[in-house]
């Protein structure tokens, strides 16, 4: 009784066994697709598919010898378990697994000689952790660490870029999207360079720093083209203008006063020359009538001639008459 449990046994362990490499043999996929060679898995259709799609991440599935990608849904066997891509020269080219149709745990990509290109890690179809980078002789040049945060916007994550020899950290922040919202450069652990704030994939502002203080601050979109066009101004930047037109208007105030306070005084002074610059004249005039008078004083106080008097023309007369009396004799 007991060998004949024991063969029963064994024999529904071997059958199911065989089921499982069955199955296994059935989800398991192979076809030339890109010019490579791809070796995959697919999930059961009796397991538990997905039931809700996520609209930001990017399903991976199976139909008609083909490998599609779609984001938020799918139409065929979600890809699940190991994946493998090779060349033609059957060198690897990528491998990793997916889970459910999306990436998951470490992917690794190589070139057709056999050096890495990168490395990388998935959860849940979205990057997060340490992403690798190395040139052809296998070196790292470039290291990107994705980060799950919370605090900007649901699901967004932000990538740390530091390049080989060089201290400056490049952050993206980007939104459950994918798409990069802010944009800064750090030295030291603090802000140098330029920081850059996008709304729809158009830069909205820029700001330069300088170990960590502001050098410039700009606001404006620059378009596919390179133009520049003013950003569109809310109801906030519509009550800072007006603070700032409040503010001009009481400096222009002020400068007016003080303009007219500058005018008043330079009237004043204008009017205190002018009256200076008369008085000088009428004294100056003054002083050439004077000149011109003196003379002319002169010329009436000048002593006039001596009369003779008349007493004098008579005996004159008298003499001129007896002289000539005698003469009269003298020719009778």
């Amino acid at each position: 009784m007991k060998y004949l449990i024991g063969f029963i046994l064994l024999v529904n362990s071997t059958y199911s066994f065989n089921q499982k490499i069955l199955k296994d043999i059935h989800l398991y996929h192979s076809l030339k697709q890109e010019g490579e060679q791809f070796q995959f898995k697919v999930l059961d259709k009796d397991a538990k598919g997905v039931r809700f799609y996520k609209k930001d991440r990017f399903y991976y599935w199976y139909k008609a010898q083909h490998v599609l990608t779609t984001q938020g849904g799918s139409s065929g066997l979600l890809l699940n378990g190991e994946f493998e891509a090779f060349y033609d020269s059957k060198q690897l080219s990528k491998k990793g697994g997916f889970k459910k149709g999306l990436k998951e745990g470490e992917w690794l990509y190589w070139r057709k000689d056999g050096t890495l290109i990168k490395s990388e890690n998935w959860k849940k179809g979205k990057l997060n952790g340490l992403e690798r980078h190395y040139n052809a002789n296998g070196e790292p040049i470039q290291t990107i660490n994705y980060k799950w945060l919370s605090s900007r916007r649901e699901n967004a994550d932000s990538i740390i870029v530091k390049k080989a020899g060089k201290p400056v950290e490049t952050i993206y922040l980007k939104d459950s999207l994918g798409d990069v919202y802010h944009l800064e450069n750090k030295k030291n652990g603090v802000l140098h360079g330029t920081v850059k704030n996008y709304e729809n994939g158009k830069v909205v502002e820029k700001i330069n720093y300088k170990n960590g203080e502001i050098v410039q601050k700009k606001k404006d979109i620059e378009t596919a083209e390179g133009d520049t066009v003013p950003a569109k101004k809310g109801w906030f930047d519509f009550l800072k203008k007006k603070d700032k037109t409040d503010k001009t208007d009481k400096t222009d105030k002020t400068d007016k006063t003080d303009k007219t306070d500058k005018t008043d005084k330079t009237d004043k002074t204008d009017k205190t020359d002018k009256t200076d610059k008369t008085d000088k004249t009428k004294s100056k005039d003054k002083n050439t009538k004077t000149q011109e008078v003196k003379p002319a004083s002169k010329t009436k106080t000048e002593p006039k001639k001596q009369e003779t008097p008349k007493t004098s023309g008579k005996k004159e007369e008298t003499s001129k008459k007896q002289e000539s009396k005698p003469k009269e004799k003298a020719k009778k």
